[in-house]
């Protein structure tokens, strides 16, 4: 994801502790910035989900359907129908990489 996008969508400050021992970052929303940011952060989810959808597609073994239809798709409905604890645990990991990757460590 572009981080020119994220930081048009997120305020970053820093700031450090008297004796220099850590750094906080501090990251506010923009509210209004919302749209911008929401169809990059949705392929972003699905490309980060991309791995599971392909592992769950991969056949078990070899198919005993003669006319080799397939009936069904075993990744429909991943991961939007699950739970929305699931669905939130996500979000936030997929968040807190996505600004791993954007917001470098600074010393």
């Amino acid at each position: 994801m572009d981080r020119q996008r994220l930081t048009e969508w997120l305020d970053d400050s820093t700031s450090e502790s008297n004796k220099y021992s850590y750094t906080h970052r501090l990251l506010k929303e923009k509210p209004e910035q919302r749209a911008l940011i929401l169809d990059n952060l949705r392929k972003y989810i699905e490309q980060a989900h991309a791995d599971a959808v392909r592992h769950l597609r991969r056949p078990a073994g070899i198919s005993l359907d003669p006319l080799a239809t397939p009936t069904f798709d075993p990744a429909e409905g991943y991961p939007e129908k699950l739970p929305d604890r699931t669905l939130k645990g996500y979000l936030g990991e997929v968040l807190a990489g996505l600004i791993a990757e954007s917001f470098p460590f600074q010393s």
